[in-house]
């Protein structure tokens, strides 16, 4: 799912200062986060992160000769794990599967506390993305990632569904009602949804279409004092 480029992303961008700059979607989509938000992931326009990835001293340190020769431990088929783990899905390395995101993305990982986790591959993850003009191309990356799990699942089932009024795209586990999903999004006036289940389908479909959502004063609070202490949003929060 698109979550786990973004987490991947995150996990690599950390690496480096990211510059500040003007306010984007972001701003307005934090504050639809869902209760329970353990951890926000924010790119504030994924063009611009990797340009600025570009011109950043860690891409440099990436393609120093030294430290690709350091790194040679790390490869797996002449590759670096997530290139690999990408081109397994998508048949693009990260940086150029990233190229196809067009403005910002939001994840949200949604979690009580560690007991609700028991029995679960992970945290749930609800994304939120600007489609921009390549909505055909993202929707492609979709089934890829679908035809991935597919390996994993031989029973998975796909369906379309009506929920809170959008068109919801569904991979299941099976073709039982109550069938875990492995896979769901939506696209809305532009914005990408991908949640877990239906509830949080359902909730980030609503805040979405009315603006509001459930994050505490103090949550924004908390948002609002780090955008001042960056000068404005960060490409990557």
């Amino acid at each position: 799912m698109k979550t786990t480029r973004l987490f991947l992303t995150a996990l690599t961008a950390v690496c480096f200062t990211l510059p500040a700059s003007a306010a984007s979607k972001v701003e307005e989509w934090l504050n639809l986060m869902p209760k329970d938000t353990a951890v926000v992931i924010a790119i504030k326009d994924a063009p611009e992160l990797l340009s600025d990835w570009d011109k950043s001293s860690y891409a440099k340190f990436m393609q120093d000769e030294e430290t690709q020769r350091w790194l040679t431990p790390m490869k797996e088929d002449g590759e670096m794990p997530w290139d690999k783990y990408f081109k397994e899905i998508y048949g693009t390395g990260l940086y150029d599967t990233l190229k196809e995101e067009r403005g910002a993305a939001v994840a949200f990982v949604v979690m009580s506390d560690a007991k609700s986790l028991e029995g679960k591959a992970g945290p749930p993850f609800v994304g939120l993305s600007e489609v921009g003009d390549n909505q055909a191309k993202l929707e492609e990356q979709r089934k890829k990632d679908i035809e991935h799990k597919k390996k994993e699942h031989p029973n998975l089932v796909e369906r379309s569904e009506d929920i809170a009024g959008a068109q919801v795209h569904i991979a299941a586990e099976t073709d039982a009602a109550d069938a875990a999903w492995l896979d769901a999004y939506c696209i809305i006036e532009g914005v990408m949804i991908e949640a877990p289940n239906r509830k949080l389908m359902e909730y980030m479909i609503g805040a979405l279409k009315s603006g509001t959502g459930e994050a505490t004063p103090e949550a924004r609070e908390h948002f609002a004092r780090l955008s001042q202490l960056q000068e404005g949003r960060a490409d990557l929060t």
